[in-house]
């Protein structure tokens, strides 16, 4: 069986600036609501573990099952602009509603040369924290089979849907970077107002949640040197996960300050 590193050789997928001139390592993010210097590849890298998704796609012909490799980026209409925006950097791929409503919309990357030319060393570039290292690997391997008809499809398909219960990162114990983080929060992270039980009043909060990765969680605690702890689901109920959630002033004043003028979508309204 091939190795992670083997399967990682960037001497078949090379990242070349000629495929994409607006993108290198030390791009930063640009636009009217983020000002500070947060490293584009970076913060795409976290933005993709918290809802970027790899996949095979299986289309019936009559001449066989044809298979073919997806990156999916899911947004609501209304944070629309940020696909648009990551969609203008890497040049390439096309967004498209994913309801009849038009209420929910992806951003798609299909074609070939343009996952392994662009996307795969853009994101080999900043190393994966989170589980969906694992999806990622099958990708990546996927990527490799030049018969788009071959049985190896469905075998990786089904492999990329059963993740080991144990299985983690080979890259977890790297203590993420701050445009990582900002990526990540933009996905999975929570900002929202709510009201208390016994005086009625109105209080800011924050949180994030992992089923998997609680690591991930500690990683975000530390960064933001917050004391407050990561609580683990008392049961072990299909969906459960763990929380880290802030509410104490202080503390959500640093949050503000942390991610201010850092985010490209609508989170940092």
């Amino acid at each position: 069986m091939r190795t992670f590193s083997a399967l990682f050789s960037t001497s078949k997928l090379k990242f070349s600036t000629n495929s994409i001139k607006s993108v290198n390592k030390n791009t930063v993010i640009s636009t009217p609501s983020s000002k500070t210097h947060i490293n584009f590849i970076e913060w795409l890298v976290g933005l993709v573990e918290g809802y970027g998704t790899f996949t095979i796609v299986a289309s019936s012909r009559p001449s066989g099952t044809y298979h073919y490799c997806a990156f999916i980026l899911s947004q609501s209409a209304y944070n629309i602009k940020l696909l648009n925006y990551i969609k203008d950097m890497l040049q390439c791929g096309y967004i498209c509603a994913k309801d009849p409503n038009n209420h929910n919309y992806d951003y798609r990357i299909v074609s070939k040369d343009d996952l392994r030319n662009i996307v795969v060393p853009l994101l080999n570039t900043y190393s994966m924290h989170s589980i969906k290292y694992w999806r990622y690997s099958l990708f990546i391997e996927a990527l490799s089979i030049k018969d788009s008809y071959s049985p190896r499809f469905a075998e990786l398909k089904q492999r990329m849907s059963n993740i080991p219960l144990s299985y983690k990162s080979p890259f977890l114990h790297k203590v993420p970077s701050k445009s990582w983080i900002v990526g990540f929060i933009e996905a999975e992270g929570s900002f929202h107002i709510i009201e208390t039980r016994n005086q009625g009043t109105l209080e800011h909060g924050f949180n994030v949640a992992q089923k998997y990765d609680i690591q991930i969680l500690e990683y975000i605690r530390n960064a933001l040197n917050i004391s407050a702890n990561v609580h683990s689901p008392k049961t072990n109920k299909k969906g459960s996960k763990s929380i880290f959630s802030i509410r104490r002033i202080d503390n959500i004043k640093f949050i503000i300050e942390y991610f201010n003028n850092t985010m490209v979508g609508v989170k940092y309204l």
